[in-house]
């Protein structure tokens, strides 16, 4: 993101579920919605990860049921 000059996390201690985390902008962005726009295409990425996944998944089991019906067990052996 062009608008982020600097961002950190620390956890202080690995026993408690806190972390701090330093954003610094440009000024034409709040810290605040620079880290709320992160989280959004973090999402969306996330999205699209997951259908493409999900596509080439199912593309590979039809790949498999096809090798089946060609007298394979999916082992290369007949």
């Amino acid at each position: 993101m062009p608008n982020i000059l600097f961002a950190a996390y620390k956890v202080p201690h690995p026993l408690f579920a806190d972390f701090e985390l330093r954003v610094q902008t440009d000024g034409n962005l709040t810290p605040k919605d620079a880290v709320i726009r992160a989280c959004r295409e973090i999402v969306s990425d996330l999205g699209t990860l997951s259908r493409e996944f999900s596509k080439e998944w199912e593309l590979k089991k039809i790949t498999i049921r096809g090798d089946d019906m060609d007298g394979f067990n999916g082992n290369g052996y007949m």
